[in-house]
């Protein structure tokens, strides 16, 4: 069996940084390599205060540097805006 992850930055407390939103997604997709997850996925979202995701392949390529073995997707693209 195969197990995925879908993932964002989600922001519960406006007044948590940016910042540290992006270092809890890495903890998250790094700890799931580690479970042996075949694949994390990020989706793009627009205009929400939850969800901060306008550009999926920033995170991918970040991701990208902190893992090895697990595979990087998008979940979601809106298409109109690329």
């Amino acid at each position: 069996m195969k197990f995925s992850l879908f993932v964002h930055m989600e922001r519960s407390d406006l007044a948590k940084p940016q910042s540290e939103l992006l270092t809890e997604l890495e903890e998250l997709v790094v700890l799931a390599e580690q479970a042996g997850f075949e694949a994390a996925w990020i989706g793009e979202h627009h205009g929400m205060e939850f969800t901060i995701s306008p550009n999926p392949f920033v995170n991918i390529a970040y991701l990208a540097a902190k893992t090895s073995s697990i595979r990087l997707g998008t979940g979601t693209i809106i298409a109109p805006f690329w």
